[in-house]
């Protein structure tokens, strides 16, 4: 168990990621966040990505060898207008509780921003936490536009269970009725579409570079998805439980999506993290849809959840196949480190194409 830290006057310095220093960044995460992460899935995440942009990705501020704040980040590639830039990510920004009300996240925030800057990174994605209160604002975060979580029921008697955990008059015939519903979610995730073959996934190979080059320039802005993208992200994610689903017609491949399925206390819970065809291909999309419901049916998950943008045209499918609204919204944000970006392409949702495997909430 981790000693309490003595609260200091600034006696902390910012400095960028050493090896070894996952460990350490690694425990004060799971401190802080109702989450755990390993110092592997730490490394995957924030560190050893394929991209790096001359300067380190995470910053710290170092209290005599105690690590009490960070400002991570992921490297990324993005391609806009035709053209592709580096950028990052930026994820789990945290301070010691004992540190906290000393200026941590301004002054990490602030070092991280210029040296990426420096380095010719276009732009920081994420979003900002609101408990930053003014800080957001101070660290020039700007919201783009608002993207949703969509939800879909699996089975609706563990659904029910959960929110009639006792035994009266009302629950057992309602739980009864949630069995025979789960008959019929399981027919609505086997829609046939006999001239799509649709397959898992464990090694994306030359097909996911196909797919982007056939289809990248009829997006105007996005995270590179292809293959050392996909492989990265999902196929080399340390134990997160990531599955890949392809779509083909004949040997022509039409698109893939990128699932997960978490363990959680109340049951397992599935995630839609990604799904990327042609923009017009709703037929596609709604295939993988119904595809990976059924995967995540057989799994035993209880519900899906994914995150689309607000008025974007790839909820149609979404909704198409049940899901609706559920829970808060994101507020899509960038902080610029370059000029002249093209903001009416990135505050457009329609023309920004993001789903939840472009940051770290899935």
């Amino acid at each position: 168990m981790q000693e309490k830290l003595q609260k200091t006057e600034r006696l902390w310095t910012v400095r960028g990621f050493r090896d070894g220093d996952e460990h350490q960044a690694a425990a004060l995460f799971n401190q802080i966040f109702n989450k755990s992460i390993t110092p592997d899935q730490y490394r995957w995440k924030v560190i050893d990505t394929p991209w790096p942009i001359g300067a380190p990705t995470t910053w710290f501020a170092d209290a005599n060898g105690q690590l009490v704040g960070q400002y991570a980040s992921t490297a990324m590639r993005f391609w806009m207008n035709g053209e592709e830039i580096p950028i990052v990510h930026a994820c789990d920004a945290m301070t010691h509780p004992d540190f906290r009300r000393q200026g941590i996240l301004s002054a990490v925030g602030k070092t991280a921003h210029r040296q990426w800057a420096d380095q010719g990174v276009g732009f920081v994605i994420g979003f900002p936490h609101k408990g930053w209160g003014s800080r957001s604002g101070y660290l020039n975060w700007q919201t783009m536009y608002h993207a949703n979580w969509l939800w879909k029921p699996l089975r609706l008697d563990l659904l029910l269970k959960e929110r009639l955990p006792f035994e009266n008059f009302f629950a057992m015939p309602l739980r009864a009725v949630g069995k025979m519903g789960n008959t019929f979610l399981k027919k609505a995730t086997r829609a046939e579409r006999p001239d799509i073959e649709i397959s898992t996934v464990s090694d994306p190979g030359e097909a996911f570079d196909e797919l982007w080059e056939r289809f990248k320039s009829k997006y105007d802005a996005l995270v590179v998805r292809d293959r050392q993208w996909v492989s990265y992200r999902y196929a080399s994610a340390p134990a997160l439980g990531y599955s890949l689903l392809l779509a083909k017609s004949g040997e022509t491949p039409l698109g893939y999506l990128a699932l997960r399925v978490r363990h959680l206390e109340n049951g397992i819970v599935g995630y839609i993290t990604d799904v990327f065809t042609d923009p017009e291909d709703i037929k596609t999309r709604l295939a993988l849809i119904h595809y990976a419901l059924g995967f995540l049916y057989d799994v035993g998950a209880r519900a899906v959840l994914t995150v689309v943008a607000r008025q974007a045209r790839l909820s149609r499918p979404f909704r198409l196949a049940g899901f609706v609204k559920r829970f808060s919204a994101f507020e899509v944000s960038i902080v610029p480190l370059q000029e002249n970006l093209p903001y009416d392409v990135m505050k457009d949702a329609n023309r920004w194409f993001t789903m939840g495997g472009d940051f770290d909430i899935v």
